[in-house]
């Protein structure tokens, strides 16, 4: 019998509820761990510095985590890392942490996405486990149009939102810090090089789309605790300088080939826009609905993904005609020469030959590759100038040969996670 509904302002994912029924601690949709209040909705925030409004988290405060649960001990045992579980000293019935999170155990399977961690903790202590990795985990890999895959001297991490540079030399990509926080950085792809984005705040920083000059980057910014949508900004590569861009509800952002602008998406509508940089803030409404929108390299058209699952395109200024390109698919890239669309569905990515000659005519998707790439619900690929596709390749884990057991692991918990 349903007693009661909340309504939360934030993502709340894999409850595990603490004694007495009234608290359950959880993860927010940026894994930081959290408590909530089974009776009126209040989240609060699990840190290194205890327990916290969600308003007053620093980034070294963050504690990510997947699946926490809750044991008599007096421990909360979570999934973090590329594969590891940690625990942490946690007094459930006062709501109190009581010390610092402790490594147990590597090799245990997270799913990308959420990030659930594949572990169990009977009555009795014993510890049954998926082995495996974070499937949030990756290598950056270049896909030929022969299918041929060629990973990238960048070693394996948690990446999304990869956007390559006009000129092919540099990625700006997102990944997850060792804290959990959420930061930008660029990578020579040639060398692996690396330098981190400085983005001031505690934000989850997308980075959106180069502008042509390649010194400056659209970076739409988000609090990942509390859920608020801070806008974005143009920032400058070299100086470290930025110029703020008052910008309400956005996402997917993508640069226009001549920089006179951006399409983005309201991220709760779907409904997609076109705005200009610079005094003119006006926001023109564009035809269809969705995600992910992308311009032509000559800019004269965009591709998207619809709200129905399938992906449609349309001229640039719009006509208003809108015209579909496939039945299924997300977050669709054009081609460096404009002939052809590349997206994905799921693990497979499809290309789409496209003629503009006298009117919009795709042909028949045909597939491009097929394997364990990171399928989320942000950007996971990109085109390089040469076509050839850029992409985050999972480890191939399918399913394990055999469950893990560990019998007495609550035993090992108190032993290495203690109090201080």
């Amino acid at each position: 019998v349903l007693d009661s509904v909340l309504s939360l302002g934030t993502q709340f994912g894999t409850p595990d509820v603490l004694p007495g029924g009234d608290w359950a601690v959880g993860q927010l949709s940026s894994g930081q761990l959290a408590l909530l209040s089974l009776t009126d909705g209040t989240q609060l925030a699990v840190t290194r510095r205890g327990i916290l409004p969600l308003d007053s988290v620093r980034p070294a405060d963050l504690l990510f985590g997947a699946s926490p649960r809750y044991l008599p001990s007096g421990h909360l045992v979570y999934g973090t890392g590329d594969g590891e579980l940690a625990a942490l000293p946690f007094d459930g019935k006062r709501r109190r942490v009581r010390g610092q999170p402790t490594p147990l155990l590597a090799g245990v399977r997270m799913e990308a996405g959420f990030g659930y961690a594949e572990f169990a903790i009977a009555r009795d202590g014993t510890l049954l486990y998926v082995p495996g990795r974070n499937q949030f985990f990756v290598n950056i890999v270049l896909v030929a149009p022969n299918g041929r895959v060629d990973t990238l001297p960048i070693p394996r991490g948690p990446y999304t939102q990869p956007r390559v540079s006009r000129d092919g030399s540099r990625l700006a990509v997102q990944t997850r810090t060792a804290v959990g926080g959420w930061e930008v950085q660029l990578l020579d792809l040639q060398t692996g090089l690396r330098q981190r984005l400085e983005v001031e705040g505690n934000y989850r920083a997308f980075p959106a789309s180069w502008l042509p000059s390649g010194r400056e980057l659209l970076v739409g910014t988000w609090d990942p605790v509390r859920f608020i949508n801070y806008g974005a900004r143009i920032q400058s590569l070299e100086t470290g300088s930025y110029t703020p861009v008052a910008l309400v509800g956005a996402s997917y952002m993508s640069v226009a080939p001549d920089g006179s602008g951006f399409v983005f998406s309201d991220w709760r509508t779907g409904e997609l826009f076109f705005r200009r940089f610079g005094a003119d803030t006006a926001r023109i409404p564009l035809p269809g609905r969705g995600f992910a929108a992308s311009f032509s390299r000559d800019g004269r058209w965009l591709a998207w993904g619809d709200l129905d699952g399938g992906i449609s395109a349309a001229a640039m200024p719009s006509t208003g005609a809108v015209f579909r390109v496939a039945e299924r698919g997300q977050m669709p890239l054009w081609g460096p020469n404009g002939t052809s669309i590349i997206y994905r569905d799921g693990t497979r990515y499809y290309r789409v030959p496209i003629t503009t000659a006298g009117g919009f005519r795709p042909g028949r998707p045909v597939v491009m590759a097929e394997g364990a790439f990171l399928a989320t619900f942000a950007w996971n690929h990109d085109i390089m100038p040469d076509g050839r596709l850029l992409a985050l390749l999972r480890s191939p884990e399918v399913s394990a040969p055999a469950l893990g057991v560990i019998a007495g692991f609550d035993q090992t918990i108190r032993r290495l996670a203690v109090r201080p």
